[in-house]
């Protein structure tokens, strides 16, 4: 018996853009003598600019846009043994996806930190240590293009991914 087997080849033709730009400032000083502090203030924003072309149909264009703003004061002190921080951070995150669609639909979020130290001996403490704190998509969790791996497998992203906060 013969056997047949077809052999087919995917031609693919992609084009990728990403731009970015980001600023951070951080500053830390003394609240008399007993505190410290710290604050600082961060900002990034981040083009991408995708395309795909199969041949089998129209090419496919993305376009995104973010951006991050972020600022975070800390106080803290030293009482005995402990050591005790508290801190904010408040983020801005504002995304826009393909046909300038807004994808989060909470753009700000209040963070708390709380640490607090207990020092056994010189060289030695436990920690206790609480953080909320944001999670954000990929770039590429979030493109939407067919990207085939092989003929059988492809890769595609979800352009609706939401940002997560976890406790």
């Amino acid at each position: 018996e013969d056997m047949a087997y077809q052999n087919s080849t995917i031609k693919h033709d992609s084009d990728f853009e990403s731009k970015v730009f980001s600023a951070v400032a951080n500053y830390e000083f003394p609240i008399g003598k007993k505190f410290s502090a710290e604050t600082g203030a961060e900002y990034s924003r981040i083009w991408n600019r995708s395309c795909n072309d199969y041949h089998i149909q129209d090419a496919v264009e993305t376009k995104t846009s973010d951006h991050h703003a972020a600022a975070y004061f800390n106080i803290g002190s030293n009482f005995n043994k402990f050591y005790v921080q508290l801190g904010v951070r408040g983020e801005y995150l504002h995304k826009i996806g393909t046909d300038n669609k807004r994808i989060d639909e909470k753009p700000f979020s209040f963070l708390p930190t709380v640490r607090i130290n207990y020092s056994i001996s010189d060289k030695t403490y436990i920690s206790l240590y609480y953080r909320r704190f944001t999670t954000h998509p990929t770039i590429s969790e979030r493109n939407p293009i067919i990207v085939y791996t092989n003929k059988y497998e492809y890769v595609s992203g979800n352009p609706d991914l939401k940002s997560s906060i976890t406790d």
